[in-house]
């Protein structure tokens, strides 16, 4: 996928690729573009933004579950929700939204 292309992707739960060889201290579901991980600048969680240093977006994940903010969105499960933040996007394109917070992904 090219850089132009994002803008027109629908904003989607995103699933790691890798499976977790640790278990995770806090469940956070991510929302984002499927096919833009070479934009993923950082991913959101709450008023967080963890960078990405290189990584995977899969270890940038893992890395934001280890450190889930207090003040994170949550779902009706109680799960902590962020979103990926892409180079060329407004920083706030994949924020969740009322349907997600109630628990409805696509």
């Amino acid at each position: 996928m090219r850089q132009d292309e994002l803008i027109r992707q629908r904003v989607q739960r995103i699933e790691p690729v890798a499976p977790y060889l640790e278990t995770p201290p806090a469940r956070l579901i991510v929302c984002g573009i499927h096919g833009g991980d070479d934009f993923a600048t950082g991913l959101r969680v709450g008023e967080t933004v963890f960078p990405r240093e290189g990584e995977s977006t899969d270890a940038l994940r893992f890395r934001a579950m280890r450190a889930v903010p207090a003040d994170a969105l949550r779902d009706v499960k109680g799960d902590a929700i962020g979103y990926f933040v892409y180079s060329g996007l407004p920083p706030d394109h994949c924020a969740p939204t009322a349907r997600h917070l109630a628990g409805y992904f696509v």
